[in-house]
């Protein structure tokens, strides 16, 4: 699925995830991200994440996966971005929330005079307005 920005968006996310595997526990204890020895990070790995991760954005990605994959890519940048962490996941929990609100109030097969019919959509989901309007999903 070469054109699809959410595969690129899962796979740039599980490589950037992965790249930290290596630092994640010392002696069996889990080591928080800002106490990781980044010398344990696969650094060709996390350029193999960032490539990924702009494939799907060149391909106009805005979905869960790609914006998990930003969020990853912020965390393995020095110094790192709270805000625009921040932002992102208000973005992430915003079309995430969407999306499940949209499958409890999605329209319902019907059968009207002898005919399979469904209610119509209603237009642009609340979260791909958010995703055009947010200044940090503009820059994705």
């Amino acid at each position: 699925m070469p054109d699809e920005p959410e595969v690129h968006g899962l796979l740039a996310m599980m490589l950037l995830h992965d790249a930290r595997r290596g630092a994640r526990f010392r002696g069996g204890d889990l080591v928080l991200l800002a106490d990781q020895d980044r010398s344990l990070w696969d650094t060709t790995q996390i350029a193999d994440g960032l490539t990924v991760l702009d494939r799907a954005l060149a391909l106009h990605g805005r979905g869960p996966y790609v914006l998990q994959a930003a969020i990853a890519s912020l965390h393995a940048g020095e110094p790192r971005d709270w805000p625009e962490i921040a932002a992102l996941y208000g973005e992430l929990a915003r079309l995430t929330s969407t999306g499940r609100a949209r499958q409890r109030h999605r329209p319902r097969p019907a059968v009207m005079d002898g005919r399979l019919t469904t209610s119509p959509a209603g237009g642009a989901s609340g979260a791909a307005r958010a995703a055009r309007s947010h200044p940090v999903a503009r820059r994705l």
